[in-house]
């Protein structure tokens, strides 16, 4: 049983920030654009016809919008203005296609705009992008809502709506970014640009960056609003069968409290009451899709997101909840969670307020594994709280291990009822700490790490690497030596020599693990866990000595063995390996 230590030495985090020399491979659509080639490398560009298949672009022409060449299909009679394409703007004659940039115009119908990577590699990928509208329509802007999803094979990964233009510019594009997607040899990344799926709106121009990079770097800020994935449900795309699991790493879950627990949002609808042009998760099974059911919407269209309610405060590009009613929930809580990826400190940031003004007072708390870190009450519309002057929250310096949850919990205050809440949170790591002495970064000391510390023994030539350097404690000078795994394991992990579980103790387990390990001096491929107590591959005599010297007995038990029992099993031991040796030289000699 290895030992997870808890309980850390005053002083024991470090701020580790570990370089990689390797040189990362990235695919970026507009440095790789060719208007010559179509595919391209690992590009191909293109469509999904009324028949739902993608078709390569076959020409390209000088576009419409202006000199800017694009791909087309020629087989798409020129007149059907504009015809599907995409290209790289040299002429920005649109009101937002700077040159050097990649756009395109959706084809009617609402099967898409396409750019296809195939896969050249086998290993993990990051895809990254941003999108914002070209054009903007003045005369009815809510009708060129588009949303864009990611597939890989045909199996969408990520989807997400696109603003009109005043919430979507290519100077506050929409992000992107999904990590740690393992890829195959051959395997198809799709970028697919679709319609908008509410009933009435129409086909656009679209502003797009999307790259692909084994350069897998850490996620350093997760926002509520910028990482939101939505279901297509109504055009049968959905990357995510629940509200978990969204965003950068997986982090964020949207839901309601019952009991206690979180409940995810099992369906996404296109519309919700407060406004028709919004993507919504939604608690169907508690009522009417479309009625004030606990919900969590975004990206409307316009700054009057609430049935274009003057006296509502729903701007484009933000995030909107109707909490539950005690009918619904007896929690009666809307709750925002976030899942941290790995071990370090964050800054949590945030900002509420009310969508409509309508007297339901409201509350919210935020919470680091189940303990309250602040709380307060959400401003009303009335007293100038609004999305323009919110309700803030912030919570600095908080440490969080691997799978820790944050939870924002948003709730009607005694008296009042359910209603509308806008909000936003972010969540910026501050440092990645870790505990020293976890060469392997899992958490906690295990036999692993002081394996690792020994491939670095002696190791007195510069450089040193600086995260197995922890003697003398404190004061690290520079040299990786036996000093350094004196400190991990009596100082550090609070054990000695010969416990080959980390459990604390040097007992009979310890021992008998020892004994049947064995090798004589000279042997290989023997490790801590195996009873090698000095890190030269092997268990001689040397480390049984070391062990029994060291013994003391489970860890548990009250009586401690007295010298002459000690002798006893020492001898015992002793008398084992003298046994076996001498049938060992009979079968060699």
């Amino acid at each position: 049983m290895e030992m997870f230590v808890k309980k850390m030495v005053p002083g024991a985090c470090w701020l580790l920030f570990l370089a990689s020399s390797s040189q990362a491979a990235t695919w970026d659509l507009t440095t790789d654009w060719s208007n010559f080639d179509n595919p391209n490398g690992s590009w191909t560009y293109g469509y999904y016809d009324f028949q739902n298949q993608f078709t390569s672009f076959d020409q390209n022409m000088v576009w419409i919008v202006g000199s800017t060449p694009a791909w087309t299909d020629s087989s798409i009679t020129p007149a059907i203005s504009p015809i599907p394409g995409m290209g790289k703007s040299t002429d920005p004659v649109l009101a937002d296609f700077p040159i050097g940039k990649v756009g395109g115009h959706t084809p009617s119908g609402n099967n898409g705009l396409a750019v296809q990577w195939k896969s050249p590699m086998t290993g993990t990928v990051e895809i990254t992008g941003e999108f914002w509208q070209m054009e903007n329509y003045p005369a009815f802007p809510s009708e060129r809502i588009h949303d864009y999803v990611v597939f890989k094979n045909g199996t969408p990964l990520h989807a997400a709506p696109i603003p009109e233009y005043e919430a979507a510019s290519s100077t506050n594009p929409i992000p992107l970014r999904l990590t740690n997607v393992a890829v195959a040899n051959n395997d198809i990344i799709e970028l697919r640009v679709l319609n908008p799926s509410v009933i009435g709106q129409t086909q656009g121009f679209i502003g797009m960056d999307f790259n692909i990079t084994d350069d897998l770097t850490s996620t350093t800020q997760w926002n509520l609003t910028n990482d939101f994935g939505s279901n297509l449900s109504s055009l049968g795309i959905s990357p995510y069968p629940t509200s978990e699991g969204i965003g950068p790493d997986g982090a964020w879950t949207y839901g309601y409290l019952n009991s206690g627990n979180t409940e995810p949002f099992v369906e996404s609808v296109p519309q919700w009451i407060i406004t028709s042009r919004s993507h919504v998760w939604a608690e169907t099974a508690l009522g009417d899709s479309n009625a004030n059911i606990p919900a969590v919407a975004a990206v409307p269209s316009n700054r009057n997101g609430l049935n274009d309610d003057p006296t509502g405060d729903f701007p484009a590009r933000s995030i909107g909840i109707h909490t539950p009613s005690a009918a619904e929930s007896q929690d009666r809580t809307s709750v925002f969670e976030w899942k941290s990826p790995r071990n370090m400190t964050v800054d949590i940031t945030g900002t509420l307020w009310r969508l409509m003004d309508d007297g339901r007072t409201h509350g919210y708390e935020l919470r680091h594994k189940g303990t309250s870190l602040t709380s307060g009450e959400i401003g009303e519309l009335s007293t100038g709280v609004n999305s323009d002057d919110p309700t803030f929250f912030q919570s600095k310096s908080i440490s969080v291990s691997q799978d820790d949850v944050l939870q924002l919990l948003i709730y009607p205050l005694s008296g009042s009822v359910e209603g509308f809440v806008g909000l936003d949170m972010t969540v910026t790591k501050a440092s990645d700490v870790v505990v020293i002495g976890d060469f392997d970064f899992s958490g906690g000391y295990n036999a692993a790490d002081v394996d690792l510390l020994n491939t670095q023994i002696p190791g007195t030539v510069p450089p040193v690497d600086p995260k197995f350097d922890v003697a003398p404690f404190g004061s690290p000078d520079d040299i990786i030596d036996t000093n350094d795994r004196d400190t991990w394991i009596r100082i550090l992990v609070g054990s000695n020599y010969g416990d080959t579980d980390l459990d604390g103790d040097i007992d009979t387990s310890d021992l008998t693990i020892s004994i049947i390990n064995f090798t004589s001096a000279g042997g290989t491929g023997k490790f801590w866990s195996d009873g090698d107590t000095d890190g030269d591959m092997d268990v001689d005599t040397l480390d049984l000595t070391t062990s029994i010297i060291n013994f003391t007995g489970a860890a548990a038990a009250t009586a401690i063995p007295e010298p002459g029992s000690l002798m006893l099993l020492t001898l015992g031991i002793l008398g084992t390996f003298v046994a076996n040796l001498r049938v060992r030289r009979r079968i060699d000699g």
